[in-house]
């Protein structure tokens, strides 16, 4: 019984973490990234990208909003 509760408990924060992902609002360069990419720049960047439009120039590195 227990391993069945915690066993819904990490079903259920996985799909929260999940839903809350895909209600996020990031584009690059004009191309709204999905859920596992904002969780990529995120975990690269070591922070929470806000929501937002932001561009990179790849050739030099600069970026803005």
């Amino acid at each position: 019984m227990k391993t069945q509760i915690l066993t819904a408990a990490c079903v259920t924060a996985c799909l929260g973490a999940t839903q809350a992902t895909a209600q996020r609002f990031v584009v690059v360069n004009g191309q709204r990234l999905n859920g596992a990419q904002i969780q990529y720049l995120d975990q690269v960047s070591c922070t929470y990208v806000p929501d937002g439009r932001y561009w990179i120039d790849m050739r030099t590195g600069m970026l803005g909003v």
